[in-house]
């Protein structure tokens, strides 16, 4: 069996994602392969969200893009104000 090992680039880490062969790049991958968006902040926070919600924020807040990172880099957290360390599939 083989295991795809990705890194994702997360402001300035890289984080190691173990996915077998499934690349989550868009939001559409996350809802086509049935994942929740789990993101985490510097303070502790953790926010999961289902990926069809989160289209529909972004929709409302007119952004012009879908892919995790234009959505990572726009994101804050609501208790501290800082952007988030993570942004994965969650569990």
């Amino acid at each position: 069996m083989f295991v795809l090992v990705l890194f994702a680039k997360s402001f300035g880490q890289w984080q190691v994602c173990r996915m077998g062969s499934i690349r989550l790049q868009s939001l559409s991958d996350y809802a086509t392969h049935g994942y929740i968006v789990r993101i985490d902040c510097q303070c502790g926070r953790t926010v999961r969200l289902e990926p069809l919600d989160l289209m529909r924020i972004i929709a409302a807040k007119q952004w012009p893009r879908y892919s995790m990172d234009a959505i990572a880099r726009r994101f804050r957290c609501k208790q501290c104000g800082s952007r988030p360390r993570r942004i994965g599939p969650g569990v």
